[in-house]
């Protein structure tokens, strides 16, 4: 028997193209390692939809969700719209609905993210099951963005982290235009990203759950090439590739 059992409620939701409304469970807080279907609708887009039997159609249907996964240690806190201009005016504790200690010590015990999006939810939950730093990822983005918008002459809208075959993994780059391309992830970067820089990284993670995406990657690239400049300025020379 599962050790943890799956909050949810029925809600009613409108379909907004026709108006009628359809009984919809919302799932408040998922265990990927108890009910790992759930897992799997999500990486099939499955999760937050519903079928609207008026027109037969799948609408999506967003809402707050905590996804937990005991087995690779994260959580993944889904609040739609979510961005990092929200950190300061969210009360995680009261949010998770846990007294101060028992919410540190979850935090201590599991890698704690906050999201926006669907989209940011699974590429959190991919990340971590490959026991990948979601960190390290952003930064690798960040240094990527600039070459690519260069060499394509193109717009950026979003970039995925993807997991391709024969367990090697990629970024879907979509850009303005709609169009897209998939670059292969350099493991070797993202490895010397990540040693090289570990301090830098925990010490610019803040503490409980922490939003890192885009605008994280960036400011924390610039960081790293201050500290590069910095350290080249004291006659350190070049970094050694892992520290």
């Amino acid at each position: 028997m599962p050790k943890n059992k799956m909050t949810y409620k029925e809600v009613e939701v409108e379909c907004p193209k026709c108006g009628k409304r359809h009984p919809v469970k919302i799932y408040e807080r998922i265990y990927a390692t108890d009910y790992p279907l759930y897992k799997k609708m999500l990486k099939n887009n499955e999760l937050f939809v519903f079928d609207c039997t008026e027109t037969n159609e799948r609408m999506t249907y967003v809402y707050p969700s905590l996804f937990q996964d005991d087995e690779n240690n994260y959580m993944v806190l889904f609040l739609p719209g979510f961005t990092a201009s929200d950190i300061e005016k969210t009360d995680f504790v009261d949010l998770i609905g846990l007294g101060e200690e028992e919410y540190q010590k979850m935090c201590d015990n599991y890698k704690v993210r906050v999201v926006g999006s669907i989209n940011q939810l699974l590429e959190k939950v991919l990340i971590f099951d490959e026991e990948m730093d979601d960190r390290a990822v952003e930064i690798q983005k960040a240094m990527l963005a600039n070459q690519v918008k260069k060499e394509s002459g193109k717009n950026i809208h979003s970039f995925r982290f993807e997991l391709l075959k024969d367990h090697k993994y990629g970024y879907t780059v979509t850009f303005t235009d709609n169009t897209t391309a998939l670059i292969k992830l350099d493991m070797d970067q993202y490895y010397h990203i990540y040693l090289a820089n570990k301090k830098m990284i925990n010490e610019r993670t803040p503490e409980g759950f922490a939003y890192i995406e885009a605008e994280w990657g960036v400011e924390s690239l610039f960081a790293m090439a201050d500290q590069f400049a910095k350290d080249k300025g004291k006659g350190k020379g070049k970094r050694k590739k892992y520290q």
